[in-house]
């Protein structure tokens, strides 16, 4: 088996990750990766014009995404409350400079559950120095030479194995190097296998070992690997369905049906004139030496009984009407992400009916929470400090207190980019999930990035008029 030899389970699911990343991300990633259009046949004498029509045919279409607000809606409201932590004092370096990339702990969390609600997986690796000597005082007050933590997403994690305890995991990374004033990316494999009982770091380049430590912890080499994988159902090696898969097919159906109708009214939109004479063609150029004139104050010679006709394609609404029951679909599909299941609640006459009565964000937030206190109590263990650790994500959304119509059409408003996602800010205030002030709530927002204001009625009109 080469190093870079991946899991079948991975195989089978790494184009459903990437499609919905890329749906997560907007129309150019998209097409970036592959979408599917009518057949245009294509041949080596029409080849060019065959690619033109279909390069034509996407960017008529206008992506309405749908996916990207939802997830970004979501992850706002697990932290519209701060997270509850609690960590000893030599641990502090966490709350600015947790991650190998210097983020904070509160950036990592944000990470970790963007990834859980949009595909269902995530792995979190904490890396611990080389050090036989352990770290000083200062070195761990100040963040340096401490263990810090890596986010990896479902793409990276491309093989593990397991027998009871994570025996190996291989990861896919980027590095650069750079030559005068160019720099190049490249990609490189890290291995993290137990041999004999204990745990080294690997890193593979072009299919060779570049360089192997046995990182240690307080000190003393380890009999474990600490990567640690989350799901949106349960925190291990298996794969769980991502949450946005569904939303994700329908809004890229939803795309393609808007693509469909645009090439539709731009071939058929506009009426056809058709002549019919018994002139011949150099008696017509002779009395229309300017050809046709079908302007509004066009003049034609014709002939007594001759007669022209504008040919109107009938107007229909399957696509447009098409476009409707996705719209109403994604609206409902969203909703069903954050309604506690154990409630029987119908939205738009179906009954939601899961298997557990909590609901998809809940649990989202739970297993996000459990995966970031197990990393953080694995720093603990690796500067032997004996203390337990606490890290909690905010699992009380507004819209567990309201009425099942109501979060669909308040999502439907935000997602639809009617109403501002600031309009759940009175909503927690009155459900006493937040004290915060408007003011305040938004420099949370923009410190954070993870909720994405809707447009204002003004603003979407306006988009409506350009378009």
């Amino acid at each position: 088996m080469s190093i870079d030899s991946s899991n079948k389970e991975y195989d089978f699911h790494v184009e459903e990750w990437q499609c919905i990343e890329a749906s997560i991300k907007g129309k150019k990633e998209l097409l970036e990766i592959g979408l599917t259009c009518p057949d245009y046949r294509e041949t080596a004498s029409n080849y060019s014009k065959v690619a033109l029509r279909k390069k034509k045919y996407f960017e008529r279409g206008r992506y309405f995404n749908a996916v990207g607000k939802t997830v970004n809606t979501l992850s706002g409201m697990v932290f519209e409350k701060d997270p509850e932590i609690d960590v000893p004092a030599q641990m502090d370096y966490i709350y600015t400079t947790a991650g190998s990339d210097g983020a904070n702990i509160s950036d990592i969390a944000q990470s970790v559950v963007a990834k859980l609600i949009s595909v269902g997986r995530v792995g979190v690796f904490v890396d611990s120095p080389v050090n036989d000597a352990g770290q000083t005082i200062y070195e761990i007050e100040s963040g340096i030479n401490v263990p810090q933590i890596t986010v990896y997403n479902a793409e990276q994690m491309f093989n593990w194995y397991s027998e009871g305890a994570l025996q190996e995991v291989r990861l896919l990374e980027t590095y650069s190097i750079l030559d005068g004033l160019d720099r190049d990316f490249k990609t490189q494999i890290r291995r993290l296998v137990l041999v004999d009982g204990v745990y080294f770091n690997q890193v593979w380049r072009d299919y060779d070992l570049y360089s192997e430590v046995a990182p240690t912890s307080n000190g003393t080499t380890m009999d474990y690997i600490p990567f640690y994988f989350g799901g949106s159902t349960s925190n291990n090696t298996k794969i769980d369905k991502p949450p946005m898969r569904d939303l994700s097919e329908y809004n890229i159906g939803h795309f393609l049906l808007d693509c469909d109708n645009r090439e539709n009214l731009h071939f058929h939109g506009q009426g056809m004139t058709n002549v019919y004479t018994d002139m011949s063609a150099e008696d017509f150029n002779s009395a229309n030496p300017n050809g046709l004139d079908v302007g509004a104050k066009g003049v034609n010679q014709m002939k007594e009984n001759d007669k022209i006709e504008i040919l109107q394609i009938a107007s229909t609404g399957a696509l447009t009407e098409g476009m409707e029951r996705d719209e109403k679909r994604m609206i409902m599909l969203g909703a069903q992400l954050i309604v506690d299941t154990n409630s029987n609640t119908t939205l738009g006459a179906k009954e939601m009916e899961f298997s557990s009565s909590v609901s998809t964000l809940k649990q989202v937030a739970h297993n996000a929470s459990r995966l970031i206190e197990k990393s953080l109590q694995t720093i603990n263990d690796m500067l032997g400090l004996s203390n337990d650790v606490v890290f909690k994500l905010n699992n009380d959304f507004v819209l567990d207190v309201t009425d099942a119509t109501l979060v669909a059409t308040h999502l439907q408003s935000v997602v639809q980019g009617v109403l501002p996602a600031s309009t759940f800010y009175e909503t927690a205030r009155k459900a006493e999930l937040t004290e915060k002030t408007d003011e305040e709530i938004e420099k949370d927002i923009a410190d954070n990035a993870y909720i994405v204001p809707g447009q204002t009625l003004e603003q979407v009109e306006a988009d409506l008029a350009n378009e």
